[in-house]
């Protein structure tokens, strides 16, 4: 025991003492029936502050998890549609892929036309 430092001794002498009791503890019929108990409490307190949150999003309209999920179910099915498209129209002969658009120019800022006669003013 001389050649081991002396945070092993120690560390081996508590996991001596404890180490059957708490393999005891952690195989017992209770301990098993708490644990599943303290998983299903941790569940409806996961989905009740889900529920909660996707409220309070929606009372700003802001999107929920939930609801960007749905939106990439759809971007998912939307893009396994595209890839089937483009399938059907290479074994037809046709090009799968498009040619890309040419970006467009660049709109500048309307600027406000200058009339040619003055505006008289409300007071005269």
């Amino acid at each position: 025991m001389a050649d081991k430092p002396i945070w092993r001794q120690v560390y081996d002498r508590v996991a001596a003492e404890v180490g059957p009791r708490l393999t005891d503890v952690t195989g017992s019929e209770e301990f098993a029936g708490a644990t599943a108990n303290a998983a299903a409490m941790r569940r409806r307190m996961m989905r009740d502050l889900e529920q909660r949150s996707r409220r309070w999003l929606h009372m700003w309209n802001l999107p929920a998890g939930s609801d960007i999920n749905v939106l990439r179910r759809e971007i998912g099915e939307l893009e396994r549609q595209v890839r089937d498209l483009s399938k059907r129209l290479e074994e037809l002969g046709g090009s799968a892929k498009p040619e890309p658009a040419k970006p467009r120019p660049a709109r500048r800022p309307a600027t406000p036309k200058k009339s040619a006669t003055p505006r008289k003013s409300a007071k005269g």
